[in-house]
């Protein structure tokens, strides 16, 4: 059998036009649909508690030209409850009558839409007012520089409380809050990074995250041989230690190194009532620059002599 491409371009033509002609007839014919529209509360708070929760969105059957109902579908319609009135005792109940569901959903639809039911027709459930409380943050994190490079001071928050909400006796077993464990690796400038915050079972945060700061810089290390100060020495004695010096071994930042010097180290031995084989070498920086220090040897002999 020969196929006959004009019949077939003729048949594929009328089955165009009936589709046009379904559509257009769709598009201008009166029919009902249901619409979800989004509904948003205003005028809460952080301490209203709602015994059930509130309905993000209601469905409402509307009656109108097919082509007006596609509106609806494009962008989603959506209204606006305040429930402040409401919400001035510490319990109670909120209702948002059909009434008001009507009038606000008739508010935003076309002139020619027709709204037949809404589903709820009515939003109803108790509330009660939770407590708050500021707590004091607790940072749980695993931070370590690179190779060459120092951590700088402690952590920074951005914020070293928040308010914990929830019912009053539940409240009184949290002493604090802890941040989830965070763990940076490699660190060689200053870090700023957001940390969520760990929340309590059946309470709410005022916020759900902190901004945490770390400052790392190179840092290198400057050697001194210094000698040591005698302190506490008996009346009419003096001392003499074995080695008489030692070696002072300092870190500092890279961009310091030349600031940091011999006078910004003191190093001392104390003198015991009681005579003692060796003493414990004390050391102590006078210089911010100066981030940790270690002595060698840490103990020496001495001898007391008659002035």
């Amino acid at each position: 059998m020969k196929f006959d491409w004009k019949e077939a371009v003729i048949f594929i033509g009328f089955i165009a036009l009936a589709t046009m002609l379904w559509y257009g007839h769709a598009m201008t014919s009166i029919r009902t649909e249901n619409v979800e529209v989004q509904v948003r509360y205003t005028g809460l708070s952080s301490t209203i508690a709602f015994k059930d929760s509130l309905p993000s969105f209601i469905t409402v059957e509307v009656r109108d030209a097919g082509q007006r109902l596609k509106t609806y579908f494009k962008d989603q319609p959506a209204i606006s409850i305040n429930l402040a009135p409401q919400l001035e005792n510490e319990v109670g109940e909120v209702v948002v009558s059909e009434e008001k569901l009507r009038s606000s959903v008739t508010s935003i639809l076309q002139g020619t839409s027709k709204l037949l039911t809404i589903a709820p027709a009515t939003i109803r459930t108790p509330y009660y007012t939770l407590s708050q409380k500021m707590v004091p943050i607790r940072l749980m994190a695993d931070i370590q520089p690179a190779s060459e490079y120092q951590l700088v001071g402690e952590p920074t928050l951005s914020l070293p409380e928040v308010g914990v909400v929830g019912l009053k006796d539940s409240l009184n077993t949290i002493t604090e809050i802890k941040t989830r464990l965070m763990t940076l690796t490699d660190i060689k400038d200053t870090t700023t990074v957001f940390v969520p915050l760990e929340v309590p079972t059946g309470m709410r945060l005022t916020r759900d995250s902190i901004q945490v700061s770390f400052i790392a810089e190179r840092f290198t290390e400057k050697v001194f041989h210094l000698p040591i100060e005698p302190k506490q020495v008996p009346s009419g004695m003096k001392v003499r230690f074995f080695p008489s010096e030692v070696t002072v071994t300092v870190t500092c930042p890279v961009r310091q190194f030349h600031q940091v010097t011999a006078e910004d180290v003191d190093v001392y031995c104390v003198i015991p009532h009681q005579t003692e084989n060796h003493l414990p070498v004390h050391i102590q920086k006078t210089d911010s620059a100066i981030h940790s220090l270690r002595v060698k040897p840490s103990h020496v002999e001495y001898i007391l002599e008659q002035q």
